[in-house]
């Protein structure tokens, strides 16, 4: 456990301007002491670029399992999160490219991506960064046209119906299942039942945040979250985290706490 206080993560609301597109920015500091911290990540549905120390930023794609990252003692770490489905806007191409992958933003020839990553190194404070990070996004993405309506209404209905059926979503959408899986893909990175997957998952972390919980309170948390049943929980919240629920919370696992916005209407199991 006191590893996990060589940490100090912090997110930060983007400006009203962003708040449709950007989810979060954040920082991570790691304390100079004991060699390498060892950060665990866990899949959130979403893109990050994220600059390491004076390192050339990279682009941490949507992820379908833990990813474990090295991180050397006094490290500064800061990052920019999209909203699911807005990255390969910014970034010019499919996120479905990206899948669990960890790319040099400069390798991404697009002229929004370039610019970002030589803003943010002229400025030296944490503060400065960000606000390069955001001024930076906001001159590029004001510009940008909104991406597909129908993707937007679709993530929305997906992570407010943990439990629904993509035939009810395809009923909602007027879009066909085979088109919804197409477009949903290419913006978002997934297929729509992985997303719904992901978002469960980040659920099930939040609604966990209360306190230690008993095999009783995992069933009851499984219902809310919106499983099938307590096994159906313990079988994706593994393949997601490589760890059953209780020890992934016993080892003070935690949403991405931007994730709660997208959780703040009643959930339906259904439709």
């Amino acid at each position: 456990m006191a590893a996990q206080n060589r940490s100090q993560y912090r997110e930060f609301s983007p400006p009203p301007s962003l708040s449709k597109q950007i989810l979060c920015v954040w920082t991570q500091k790691i304390e100079e002491k004991d060699g390498p911290y060892c950060h665990s990540i866990l899949p959130d549905g979403c893109v990050d670029i994220v600059w390491i120390g004076d390192m050339e930023p990279m682009v941490a794609g949507p992820a379908t399992h833990r990813i474990l990252a090295q991180l050397p003692a006094g490290t500064n770490v800061m990052g920019a999160r999209f909203q699911p489905g807005w990255a390969g806007s910014f970034l010019g191409l499919p996120a479905e490219e990206l899948l669990n992958q960890h790319v040099s933003l400069t390798e991404i020839a697009h002229p929004a991506a370039r610019q970002l990553s030589q803003e943010v190194f002229n400025y030296r404070s944490e503060s400065s960064r960000l606000t390069a990070i955001m001024e930076t996004l906001e001159s590029y993405l004001k510009k940008e046209p909104c991406i597909d309506p129908a993707i937007q209404a679709c993530v929305t209905w997906l992570v407010r119906h943990p439990a629904g059926r993509i035939s009810d979503l395809a009923s909602q959408t007027g879009l066909s299942n085979r088109q919804i899986r197409r477009k949903f893909n290419a913006a978002v990175g997934y297929a729509p039942k992985t997303f719904q997957r992901i978002a469960r998952f980040q659920r099930f972390l939040m609604l966990s945040e209360d306190g230690p919980l008993g095999v009783q309170d995992l069933a009851g948390l499984a219902y809310v979250a919106g499983y099938a049943d307590q096994a159906h929980m313990g079988r994706e919240v593994k393949l997601l985290s490589g760890d059953p629920p209780q020890v992934l919370l016993e080892n003070n696992a935690v949403s991405t706490l931007a994730m709660f916005d997208l959780f703040d209407a009643q959930v339906t199991r259904q439709n």
